[in-house]
């Protein structure tokens, strides 16, 4: 009966240690760490506040490492973010994760929906252009501190009709800071301190690639490329003077004759 007891004592250890193990795929259960918070907001649109609520679910989210390869951040369980141009900073992941720089950061995104804010009944779910959202920012994670990630998801300038539906295009700004606190004031977040590594924009393109300081023209819209006319390889050049006194001037000294030529 002791033995048996325990073999499952025994057991029962071994599967608490590969749960927690499980659990925490990026943070060593050994070693030094830092703690890497994910926080995102909604950038307002140009035209002002707009009444409407963005859901958007997100799902994998995969520090990318130097090497080119990738680690989890915490649990695959996936996070619904509702986002409106008034909403304030919310924390959609926090873990302890292993020291160390990173190159990048990629998101999963899922089941992106609007509606009305006066209107919580009537959802339109929408299109995702790639629910890939790779970003290739650089920032690190220190023994002891903690590093923030902010992502400020564009509403009113990434929505795309396309005829049949209608269709988000990931735009987002993002931010890096390092050393910071995060404080929980009322229903939202405050970030105090730190340093601030990377700020940039990131657009998606029309082949799903997110590229820095990118935003997808609107339908409709061609840039347009002023036409350059080259001259022909047999042309002169023509000057353009259109004042001839100088040319009339020349031709009355060769006719007016010399003094010598008057003399007899």
């Amino acid at each position: 009966m002791t033995v048996r007891f325990l073999s499952v004592l025994l057991g029962a250890l071994i599967l608490a240690i590969v749960a927690v193990v499980l659990a925490r795929p990026s943070g060593p259960l050994f070693g030094p760490s830092g703690t890497l918070t994910i926080v995102t907001y909604t950038v307002p649109s140009a035209g002002g506040p707009e009444e409407r609520i963005f859901g958007l679910g997100l799902g994998d989210v995969r520090m990318m490492t130097p090497d080119g390869g990738s680690e989890r951040l915490g649990s695959a369980r996936p996070h619904r973010i509702t986002l409106g141009d008034t909403s304030g900073k919310t924390v959609v992941a926090s873990h302890s994760v292993r020291t160390g720089a990173y190159t990048g950061i990629r998101l999963t995104l899922k089941n992106p929906e609007l509606r009305m804010a006066e209107d919580a009944v009537r959802i339109r779910r929408l299109s995702l252009w790639n629910e890939q959202v790779s970003l290739d920012i650089p920032y690190a994670v220190i023994e002891g501190e903690t590093t923030v990630i902010l992502i400020g998801f564009e509403l009113g300038n990434a929505l795309r009709d396309t005829g049949d539906e209608l269709v988000y295009v990931p735009t987002v700004h993002i931010e890096t800071r390092q050393g910071v606190r995060v404080l929980e004031v009322g229903d939202g977040i405050e970030i105090e301190g730190g340093t601030i590594g990377t700020s940039a924009m990131f657009g998606m393109n029309e082949q799903g690639v997110m590229r820095m300081n990118y935003r997808m023209p609107p339908q409709g819209v061609q840039e347009q490329v002023p036409a350059v006319i080259e001259p022909d390889a047999g042309e002169e050049d023509v000057d353009m003077n259109t004042d001839d006194t100088s040319d009339e001037a020349a031709e009355e000294e060769e006719e007016e004759p010399s003094d010598d030529a008057t003399q007899l």
